[in-house]
């Protein structure tokens, strides 16, 4: 028996049997891995749509194989595969079908073959499903087995009490086919029936959904909107309690089925909150999502200021040796402005917020409880945002050097623009970066100036390739000047210190005041030798990085 029982028992009283059909549920499938692994330096993951690449004709995922065998090969070695399911909307977060592959992207075979050159992470949309979805149609038919799946109402009431991210009625009206008029609890859009944990049934039935995808060969699981899984009239409905057991349970489940198996955390919170989901006593996400970096790099490169960024670094913690951050600066969601209340102030956010619109991009806002609204997220994409390749890959090495497992967006890769075209085809703002290519477009574009992947590739392979940036080797600040941001990585005789220049202006640094009894240093980024006994001057041009080893 797993050690959840006691858990499964105080969720969900009525149903006492619920633990050991769980337990058989596990030792069917557990797979013949025996050993956890630790993430190192080549750990680093590509986020990239099923159909990012795409020919027609032809399952999207045998194109984005193609692409990755000619472009990416071993540079990282996970896939983060956006949503492959059929899907009713929301860039396919509104699921029709957990069980199968929408067909225009090919099948559950693809993403096993994949997983052969990959380490696969898939997003588990845990939280609600497609008001397409069966369970959904269902419900509205009076199917008694479905009655309780969801959260709903029979009449509308004031839901001012629950947080929330998106300014949408939190309840939408439907019609059941008896007549009957009912509000149901849709807390992202209209079209995403969020599903009710308090029944022991939706509970199991996701269960097997998560340990569907471990048997597909999937090994991270991303989940979406993790803090909002348990809703409660009368309470913000996010991060409860409750949330937290239920992770604590999946990952366990995990562990037990493939010790290699990771459990990432989707929150878009202050960081503060959102290292609860490693798990205050019990472990719960091997990785959360370092959100606050994205808007905190864009402010810095608009300021031309580094203290901040700097400041704020210091601060980040994880508590245990199999946790660290999944470092992302780009998804293909907005840049949340959530996560760094308190860390900007709230003219800061309006400053972000203006320059985004001024380069073509827009802002999602959230409603308050008094009925106002307030940014929530920036919708614009990196590149347009900052102005240049140059600028693009400095936020990009600093993201590489910080404590974490990057999370690398396809189009920060490539160095995409904003997509203002898809804005207008779909009305909907977030399509700025989520751009698709054919092969040939795509193919098309990378032999242009306006593509960055082999300065992109080969940083993250140099970073691959070495150790010091191994999620759990020590980080220290540097004080370099607000002009710079410098860190430290540190083991044993062996250090590196990054440093990149976060302005459009010349910077030289006396290197000597970081570096004690140190006769020279290499960049690694350029295998450029520096002699600090003749010269301990070290100049960064516009946007440049370096990378020094010592070794004492």
């Amino acid at each position: 028996m797993l050690n959840i029982k006691n858990d499964l028992e105080t969720l969900y009283p009525t149903k006492p049997s619920l633990a050991e059909e769980i337990d058989e549920l596990v030792e069917k499938n557990i797979q013949t891995i025996k050993h956890t692994r630790p993430f190192t330096a080549k750990d680093s993951a590509l986020i990239v749509y099923p159909d990012h690449i795409y020919e027609v004709g032809k399952p999207s995922l045998e194109s984005l194989t193609q692409f990755l065998d000619t472009n990416i090969q071993d540079t990282v070695n996970t896939i983060h595969l956006l949503p492959f399911h059929l899907s009713g909307g929301d860039g396919g977060f509104a699921v029709e079908d957990y069980d199968s592959i929408d067909p225009r992207f090919g099948t559950w075979n693809d993403i096993e073959l994949l997983s052969k050159k990959y380490r696969i992470m898939a997003d588990f949309v845990a939280n609600h499903t497609a008001i397409t979805h069966t369970w959904f149609k269902e419900f509205l038919n009076g199917n008694e087995r479905y009655k309780d799946y969801y959260l709903w109402f029979e009449k509308p009431m004031d839901t001012s009490w629950a947080y929330r991210t998106r300014t949408n009625p939190l309840l939408t009206p439907f019609e059941k086919k008896d007549g009957s008029r009912i509000w149901v609890w849709t807390n992202f859009s209209p079209l995403q029936a969020d599903l009710n944990y308090q029944n022991p049934e939706v509970f199991l039935a996701m269960t097997k959904i998560l340990i569907g995808y471990l048997t597909h060969r999937i090994s991270l699981l991303r989940i979406d909107a993790a803090g909002y899984l348990w809703k409660q009239v009368g309470t913000p409905s996010v991060h409860m309690k409750q949330t937290h057991t239920i992770l604590a349970i999946w990952r366990e489940i995990m562990a037990q089925i493939n010790p290699e198996a990771y459990l990432i955390t989707e929150t878009n919170v202050p960081n503060n909150i959102n290292v609860q989901y490693f798990g205050k006593t019990v472990p719960e996400a091997h990785m959360v999502y370092n959100f606050g970096l994205s808007p905190l790099l864009l402010h810095t490169f608009m300021k031309k200021d580094s203290t901040l960024l700097t400041n704020w670094v210091q601060t980040l913690h994880t508590p245990r040796d199999d946790t660290t951050y999944f470092t992302i600066t780009q998804t293909h969601d907005g840049v949340n402005v959530r996560s760094i209340e308190g860390v900007l102030t709230v003219d800061d956010i309006a400053k972000l917020a203006q320059c985004s619109i001024e380069v073509g991009g827009g802002i999602n806002s959230r409603l308050l409880p008094n009925g106002t609204t307030e940014p929530y997220e920036l919708n614009v994409v990196y590149k347009s945002f900052l102005g240049s390749n140059e600028a693009l890959l400095a936020t990009q090495a600093i993201s590489l050097c910080i404590e974490g497992v990057p999370g690398i967006y396809f189009n920060s890769m490539i160095g995409a623009k904003n997509w203002e075209e898809g804005v207008k085809k779909s009305n909907e703002k977030r399509s700025i970066n989520r751009r698709k290519y054919t092969l040939n477009e795509i193919n098309a574009f990378l032999q242009t100036e306006e593509s960055c992947l082999q300065e992109y590739k080969h940083m993250v392979t140099v970073r691959s390739q070495e150790e010091l940036f191994a999620p759990k080797v020590p980080q220290k600040i540097l004080s370099v000047g607000p002009k710079v941001f410098g860190l430290q990585r540190i083991s044993g005789k062996k250090a590196l210190y990054a440093l990149t220049n976060i302005s459009d202006t010349l910077i030289s640094i006396d290197v000597s005041t970081l570096f004690k009894n140190v006769h020279e240093t290499t960049d690694l980024l350029t295998n450029r030798l520096y002699r600090l006994t003749l010269n301990p001057i070290v100049f960064l041009r516009p946007y440049q990085s370096v990378w020094l080893k010592t070794a004492n």
